[in-house]
């Protein structure tokens, strides 16, 4: 039988990374969890949480910046754009 259950209403506190996520096992053999992480996302973890240690990365002293000085997404080149959209209009009209 699987079994679920919200890691969230524990909220641990580890190595100053709240954790909430999903914990799972299958007929108590496979045990894993999901744990949300502010700034990194989501990680499957298997065992112990060795990742509480890690600290996202700082964010950037101007985000304005295009990435990977800042957090902007860069903007597009013309060429590649009009090629992109060409691509995708073909596609659509062969009805992909």
């Amino acid at each position: 039988m699987l079994t679920l259950g919200w890691l969230g209403s524990e909220d641990a506190q580890t190595g100053g990374v709240s954790k909430t996520g999903v914990h799972a096992n299958l007929l108590g053999l496979a045990d894993a969890r999901a744990i949300y992480r502010e700034g990194m996302g989501c990680t499957l973890v298997f065992g112990p949480d060795n990742l509480a240690a890690i600290q996202p990365p700082p964010v950037p002293a101007n985000a304005a910046l295009p990435w990977p000085a800042g957090a902007a997404p860069g903007s597009p080149q013309p060429a590649l754009q009009h090629e992109l959209e060409s691509i995708l209009a073909a596609d659509n009209a062969a009805g992909y």
